[in-house]
C-alpha cells in the first residue's frame, strides 16, 4: 500500500507546478492548447508545448516526450531560458517514471542551473523539489528530505506558499515510505497549520489517499477507511487519469486485504481492473491481477487464484518488469504448493529467487549507491570549481590595489573554510553509503536464514508423515482381514497382537523423537546402539507387511539364519530401512510375484538383501534414485501414492549406522537392494549412543 504514495505525490507536484488550482489541464484546456499551436509565436509557443507535454505525461508518454523535445529545441533557438528550464525539468521527471535515476538527476540539475541564471525562484524550487522525489523513489530518504527542505527555502524567497504546502505533503510521503507514520502525520498537521496561516489549501483525492495510508500505518482503521473512500470520490470528480483512479482503488483494496475483508478487497481490485482495462498499461494490469490472485489465495479459491496469477504472469513477462515478475512467481509457487503440485512450485520458486538475486544483489545495490554518490560528488566538484573561479577573480581585483589586501586575506580564509566544509560533507556521504551497504547485507542474511528455517520445517513435516504412513497402512490391511468371516478366532487373536506390536513401535518412535530432539525428524536423531537380532527384526517387519502382500497375492520369503545374527546397531533404524524397502517392493510388484529377504554375516559387515521379481529400474533412473523426492517411471500396481522419500530415508539411516546401501537392477529383471552395516567389532558409528553390548 505504501508503495503507491510516491506515485500519487509525484503527480500532485508535477501537475500543480503550472497552476495552483488544478491537477491537470482539462480536455477543454487541451483542445484550446492544440488550437494555440497554430497561432502562437515564439516564447508563447514554447509555453504551449510545455503545457501539452504536462497533459500527456500520464496518458501518452511518447507524445509528451515529443512535445518536450520540440519545446527544448525552440526555447534554445529563442534563448528562452524559462521555457527551457521547465521542459528540461519535465524531461527529468519522465526519466524518473522510466526508472532512469542518473539521467533524471542530471536533467533536473540542468534545469536548476538554468533557473539560477534567470533567478526564477519558482523554477529553482521546482527543480530541487523534483530531485527530492527522484531520491525518494529509489529509497534514498535522507537525500530526499534534504532537497525537499532546500526547495521549501527557495519557495519562501519567492513567496510560493502553495508549493511550500505541497513540499510538506511530499515530506510526509517520504516518512510513509520509511514507515515513520507518526512523523508523516506530524508533517501533515504542520502543513495544515501553515496553510491556515497563509491562506492556501491542499485539496483533492490524492491528499486523502496519503492521509489514509498514514492512518492505516498507525492502525487507525476507521479514519483510514473514511479517507480512502473520500479520496476516491474526489478523484472521480476531478476527472483524473485512469491510472490514478485505479491506483486509489488498489490502495483501498490492499487495506481491505490486510484487514481480512476479502469480499470488499476483491470488489475494489475488480473496479481497478475495469478502469485499467480502458488503457494500455500492462504493468498496472499485472499488478491488479496479482492483487486479485492474492485475495483468492487468502480465501483458498485455488483454481481462481491460479487463473489470475497466470494472467499476471503474462503481463509481467510482456513488460519485462523484473520486480513484478518476481512477486508473481513467488505467489504462483505458493498456490501450486497448496494444490499439491510441489514440482512446478519448486521450479517457480527457483526462478523467482534467481530474478530476486539479480535485482537485490549486493553488486546491483552498490552500483546504484555509487552512481548517487558520484552524482553528489560531481555536484560538489562543480561547486568547488565555481568557488575557485570566484577566488581567482577576487585575487585579480585585490592585486590591483594594496589597500584591499585585508579583504583578500579574509576572502581566502573564507573560501578555504568553505572547501573544508565541502570535503567534510563528502566524507559524511561516504559514511552514509557504507552504512547503507551494511544494512542491506544484514537484511539479505536474515532473509536467507528465514528461508532455510522454512525449508527445514517443510522437510520435517514430510519426513514424519512418511515415517508413519507404512505402519498405518499395515494396520488398515490387518483390520480388513479381521472383518473376513473366514478368519478364525486364533487368527483374530494373532492379528490383534500384531496391531498392538505395530502401535507399540509407532509409540516408541514418537517417544524417542520427542524426547531426543524436538527439532529433528525420526530419521535424523542420533543412533542408539544395542545388541539386536537381525532375524527377529526381519520376521517382525515381514509380519507387519504380510496382510498387505496377501491382499495383492505376493509371496514373502525368508529363511532365518542358524548362525550368529546379533549385531550392535540401532533396531529402530533397521526396522525403518526394511519397512521402506518392503513397502516399495510390494507397491510395484504384480500379483503372483515373490519378495525374498536374506541375511548374511561377513568378516566386518553383515548384509541384508531384499530381492523381488518386479518391473526393475533403468540404469538412468538409478543415478538419482536415492535423492529426495525422486520417483521412477514405474506405476504402483495398487494405485498407491508415492512421495519419493522412502529410499532417500533408507539411504540416510544406513549412512548414519556407518553402512551403505546398493542396488542391482535393470528393466524387466526385478530389484536387489543390499544393505551393508558394520558388525559389533567394526561398529564405528559417529555421534552414536551405546545403550548396551
Amino acid at each position: 500500500m505504501k508503495s503507491l504514495v510516491l506515485f500519487f505525490i509525484t503527480f500532485i507536484v508535477s501537475a500543480n507546478l503550472w497552476a495552483d488550482s488544478v491537477y491537470f489541464p482539462s480536455d477543454k484546456s487541451r483542445d484550446s492548447l492544440i488550437n494555440l499551436l497554430q497561432t502562437s509565436e515564439k516564447e508563447q509557443l514554447v509555453d504551449v508545448l510545455n503545457k501539452l507535454s504536462l497533459y500527456y505525461n500520464i496518458s501518452d508518454p511518447s507524445k509528451a516526450s515529443a512535445y518536450i523535445q520540440q519545446a527544448k529545441s525552440l526555447a534554445g533557438e529563442l534563448d528562452y531560458k524559462a521555457g527551457l528550464a521547465f521542459a528540461t525539468k519535465e524531461e527529468g521527471m519522465m526519466k524518473l517514471n522510466n526508472g532512469e535515476i542518473i539521467p533524471a538527476l542530471t536533467l533536473l540539475e540542468q534545469a536548476r542551473n538554468i533557473s539560477v541564471e534567470i533567478n526564477d525562484y519558482r523554477l529553482i524550487g521546482e527543480s530541487l523539489h523534483c530531485i527530492g522525489l527522484v531520491y525518494s523513489a529509489f529509497g534514498f530518504h535522507e537525500y530526499a528530505l534534504k532537497y525537499l527542505n532546500e526547495a521549501m527555502d527557495v519557495y519562501r524567497k519567492g513567496n510560493e506558499n502553495q508549493l511550500i504546502a505541497y513540499c510538506y505533503y511530499d515530506e510526509a510521503a517520504v516518512h510513509v515510505k520509511n514507515k515513520e507514520f507518526q512523523k508523516a502525520l506530524d508533517k501533515v498537521q504542520e502543513c495544515d497549520q501553515f496553510s491556515l496561516s497563509n491562506g492556501v489549501k491542499i485539496e483533492g483525492g490524492l491528499s486523502h489517499i496519503l492521509l489514509a495510508d498514514i492512518y492505516a500505518g498507525l492502525h487507525k482503521d476507521t479514519l483510514a477507511l473514511e479517507n480512502y473512500k473520500l479520496g476516491l470520490v474526489l478523484i472521480g470528480k476531478e476527472n483524473l487519469s485512469p491510472r490514478i483512479n485505479a491506483a486509489g482503488l488498489r490502495a483501498l483494496g490492499k487495506f481491505y486485504l490486510e484487514k481480512g475483508l476479502y469480499k470488499e478487497a476483491k470488489k475494489s481490485f475488480f473496479e481497478a481492473k475495469t478502469v485499467i482495462d480502458e488503457g494500455t498499461n500492462d504493468i498496472e494490469k499485472g499488478e491488479i491481477m496479482l492483487d486479485l490472485s492474492s485475495v483468492c489465495l487468502k480465501q483458498n479459491y485455488l483454481r481462481s487464484a491460479l487463473e489470475m496469477i497466470d494472467s499476471a504472469l503474462i503481463q509481467s513477462e510482456k513488460t519485462k518488469a523484473i520486480a513484478l515478475l518476481t512477486r508473481v512467481l513467488f505467489t504462483k509457487a505458493e498456490i501450486l504448493k497448496k494444490m499439491g503440485l510441489e514440482g512446478p512450485a519448486l521450479r517457480d520458486i527457483s526462478r523467482a529467487y534467481t530474478l530476486q538475486d539479480s535485482i537485490n544483489s549486493e553488486g546491483y545495490k552498490n552500483y546504484i549507491a555509487d552512481m548517487v554518490a558520484s552524482f553528489e560528488i560531481q555536484k560538489s566538484n562543480l561547486k568547488i570549481k565555481a568557488l575557485n573561479n570566484q577566488l581567482e577573480a577576487t585575487q585579480g581585483e585585490l592585486a590591483s590595489t594594496s589597500t584591499l589586501s585585508r579583504y583578500y586575506l579574509a576572502a581566502t580564509l573564507f573560501f578555504v573554510a568553505l572547501l573544508a566544509f565541502i570535503a567534510f560533507d563528502q566524507l559524511k556521504l561516504k559514511k552514509i553509503t557504507k552504512k547503507l551497504y551494511a544494512v542491506n547485507e544484514q537484511v539479505n542474511n536474515q532473509n536467507i536464514e528465514l528461508k532455510r528455517l522454512d525449508d527445514e520445517k517443510s522437510d520435517l513435516i514430510k519426513l514424519v508423515a512418511h515415517d508413519m504412513r507404512s505402519p498405518v497402512n499395515n494396520i488398515v490391511s490387518i483390520a480388513g482381514l479381521l472383518e473376513h468371516e473366514a478368519t478364525t478366532a486364533e487368527e483374530r487373536k494373532e492379528y490383534v497382537q500384531l496391531i498392538e506390536s505395530i502401535c507399540q513401535r509407532i509409540n516408541s518412535s514418537i517417544s524417542k523423537f520427542l524426547g531426543r530432539n524436538e527439532h529433528a525428524s525420526p530419521a535424523s536423531r542420533i543412533p542408539e546402539l544395542e545388541m539386536v537380532s537381525i532375524n527377529d527384526l526381519i520376521v517382525e517387519t515381514m509380519s507387519e507387511f504380510s496382510p498387505k502382500a496377501a491382499s495383492k497375492d505376493i509371496e514373502l520369503l525368508f529363511t532365518p539364519s542358524d548362525n550368529k545374527n546379533e549385531v550392535l546397531t540401532d533396531g529402530d533404524y533397521i526396522s525403518q530401512i526394511l519397512s521402506n524397502l518392503l513397502s516399495n517392493a510390494i507397491k510395484y510388484c504384480q500379483s503372483g510375484a515373490t519378495v525374498s529377504l536374506e541375511f548374511a554375516m561377513q568378516l566386518k559387515h553383515c548384509a541384508i538383501i531384499v530381492r523381488d521379481n518386479g518391473p526393475g529400474i533403468s540404469k538412468e533412473e538409478q543415478l538419482t534414485l536415492f535423492d529426495k523426492y525422486t520417483t521412477t517411471s514405474n506405476r504402483a500396481t495398487g494405485n498407491e501414492s508415492s512421495t519419493g522419500l522412502g529410499l532417500s530415508i533408507a539411504k540416510k539411516l544406513t549412512l548414519a549406522l556407518g553402512g551403505d546401501i546398493q542396488l542391482e537392477s535393470d528393466i524387466g529383471r526385478g530389484c536387489e537392494f543390499i544393505v551393508s552395516i558394520p558388525t559389533m567389532e567394526n561398529s564405528h558409528v559417529p555421534q552414536a549412543t551405546v545403550l548396551a553390548k
